[in-house]
């Protein structure tokens, strides 16, 4: 019996398994950068009361003389990474694309955030916090034994 393996074969198998790694390692990054942003900024509700003599009247009439704010206790600092209000910027962190076949068409994977979470990338550059370099630099060895593997 004669098996004849082809060039384009070999390549393509090649590519499905590099674009598989590709995928694991993208998952891998992911997780852990959603894991960075996970610290709550702790916010704290408190009643604040108007200056002397301020007040607003709400819908049923009544004078209101204070009102509720909230106050995060815990915000992040230059050389960490941002801490969590909402949740919405670790929410929005993504890759793409995410199938194995279309990765495997250029060998590419691409990582970033979606428009609404971009201040994400304006506390990193602009206002000194940790974000998606410090996260490849602090996982580039378990990215690599992913890929070589």
């Amino acid at each position: 019996m004669t098996v004849e393996i082809t060039g384009h074969e070999v390549i393509a198998a090649a590519k499905k398994e590099a674009a598989s790694r590709l995928l694991d390692a993208a998952i891998e990054f992911q997780r852990q950068h959603m894991q960075r942003l996970n610290t709550s900024a702790e916010p704290e509700r408190r009643q604040v009361k108007f200056r002397a003599g301020d007040f607003i009247i709400n819908s049923k009439g009544r004078k209101i003389t204070s009102r509720t704010v909230t106050v995060y206790t815990n915000p992040s600092k230059p050389g960490e990474y941002p801490h969590k209000r909402t949740g919405f910027g670790q929410s929005n962190v993504l890759f793409g694309p995410t199938d194995p076949e279309d990765i495997a068409k250029d060998l590419t994977v691409r990582m970033g955030v979606s428009a609404g979470g971009s201040y994400l990338e304006i506390l990193e550059f602009l206002r000194d916090r940790k974000g998606f370099l410090d996260t490849m630099r602090d996982i580039e060895p378990q990215l690599k034994t992913i890929l070589e593997t």
